[in-house]
This record gives C-alpha cells, sequence and structure tokens, in this order.
C-alpha cells in the first residue's frame, strides 16, 4: 500500500492549522509544508475482490510531518501507527474503520500544541462499475490538549482505474467545526510489479484549499515515489521520497519515510 493513501481523505488535522500558527514563534521555523509520508487509508481494503471481514495494522516512521501547507513536526522524527478495520460486501462494497496517531519523539515540549494526534476516520467505498471508486466518509480529528480540541471533517472521493496501473483521483473534503472551508485534491498514481515481490509507485498531485476566517488559502503540487516489498505471511514493508511545492509561501519541500504493514 503506497504511504500517502491517506491524503486523498483530507486525513490529517484542520485543526492543526488554528495551533500551528500561534506556535511558530516557540518552534522558530516557517509556515511552511514540510513533507510528511502519511500512512493508512480508510480505503485500504477498496480493491479487495472477496468479501468478509478484514484488516491491518501499520507502523511508519517519518523525519518529518506536515498537512495542507503546513508544518506540523518540523525534522521531528515521528511515529505514525494505525489500525484498519474492514468489511468487504463482495465486489461492490467495502466499509472501514481506520485509527491512526502521529507520535513525534524529538521537540516534544515544543511541539505540546499539536504532538500525539488521533484522527479516527469511518469510510463507505462503492464499486458502481469496474475500475470506478465512489468513497465517502466522515474524520474525528483529536489533540489531546487542555481542554481536547477535535474538529470533524466530510469527504467524498472518486478514483478509476485503468488495467495498466493509471488510477485518476479527485476529491473534496469540508471541515463541520472548527473550520470553514472546502480541501480539493487531484492525483494520478502509477503503479508497476518490478518483481513477484517488489512494486513501484509514483504520483503526481495538486490541491487547494480556502477555509473562511483562517489565512491558509493555498495550492501545492508534488510528486512522490515509493517501492513496496511483499515479505511474505501477510507482512509488507514500503520507502517513499516525497517532493511538495507549495505556491502560497513558494518552498520547495521534501520528506522521506518508510512502513511495515501486516493484513489480516
Amino acid at each position: 500500500m503506497f504511504v500517502v493513501q491517506r491524503a486523498r481523505h483530507g486525513a490529517r488535522v484542520l485543526l492543526i492549522i488554528a495551533s500551528v500558527t500561534s506556535m511558530l514563534s516557540k518552534l522558530t521555523i516557517t509556515r511552511v509544508a514540510i513533507a510528511a509520508l502519511c500512512a493508512g487509508s480508510a480505503t485500504a481494503f477498496a480493491d479487495e475482490p472477496t468479501g468478509g471481514f478484514r484488516g491491518g495494522v501499520q507502523t511508519a516512521f517519518y523525519d518529518s510531518y506536515y498537512f495542507r501547507g503546513f508544518s506540523v513536526f518540523d525534522q521531528a522524527f515521528n511515529l505514525q501507527p494505525s489500525l484498519d478495520l474492514g468489511y468487504a460486501f463482495g465486489d461492490l462494497a467495502v466499509l472501514n474503520f481506520n485509527a491512526w496517531a502521529a507520535v513525534p519523539f524529538e521537540q516534544r515540549d515544543a511541539l505540546e500544541a499539536v504532538r500525539d494526534e488521533v484522527d479516527l476516520t469511518l469510510d463507505a467505498t462503492f464499486t458502481p462499475v469496474a475500475g470506478l471508486a465512489l468513497s465517502v466518509g466522515a474524520v474525528v480529528y483529536i489533540l489531546p490538549t487542555d481542554p481536547v480540541f477535535h474538529t470533524e471533517e466530510l469527504y467524498v472521493v472518486a478514483a478509476y482505474s485503468f488495467d495498466f496501473g493509471l488510477t485518476l483521483k479527485v476529491g473534496a473534503y469540508g471541515d463541520l467545526n472548527e473550520f470553514k472551508g472546502v480541501y480539493t485534491r487531484g492525483a494520478a498514481v502509477y503503479t508497476v510489479a518490478m518483481t513477484d515481490r517488489l512494486s513501484f509507485t509514483g504520483e503526481l498531485f495538486a490541491s487547494g484549499t480556502t477555509y473562511a476566517d483562517v489565512d491558509s488559502a493555498f495550492t501545492e503540487i508534488g510528486a512522490q515515489v515509493g517501492v513496496s516489498a511483499d515479505l511474505g505471511s501477510n507482512l509488507s514493508t514500503t520507502f517513499s521520497v516525497l517532493y511538495n511545492y507549495n505556491d502560497s509561501i513558494d518552498k520547495h519541500l521534501y520528506a522521506i519515510g518508510s512502513s511495515a504493514r501486516y493484513a489480516f
């Protein structure tokens, strides 16, 4: 599973927008989009052909974490574990629950306002015709501050996969609580088998965001590549590199990450 899939669901905190703005002076960093390669997907099982329960656990490590044009963990080594629990209704639909967290190992005092984030996602993906997947879902973003900070978001995503490995995606995400506005993202993803055990995935993406009463409108483009290895016994691992350019701050950004996943 390519590690950025979660981005298509708006996963990662909209609530970070307010928190990061207030904490930048403490972090002595600029408002830049330091790339984070995000693990986990609310529709991780959308392409499974058979019905029944399925799930997965993933452990991922990244050198930075950013979300929609805002730096969250700037060059802070962090852990991003996730859990998926889903049920597939044959080839027609998949209902999935995802729990994800971001835990920095460095700069924990400086990152007090945004550390230890937890996201909970409920997603339904339908395949009305071969190659087409339509996803709708809701995300709850939680920060364990005092008091606990949370906001909620709804999203819809459409993806069409061609037989030669190319998938085109477009999604829209709207916040229901703290931030009024819409985030949109489009992507082209190409996956090809290198060997029986190795696969390569490349993605080009573009996104834009505007929230009312928040000076956070931006447009970004980027690319990422990843190599995944099937280790057998339902185990896999992925190494990824991401490049991102944020137009609103005229920044070129990079990040690397690796993950290991067990599917059941």
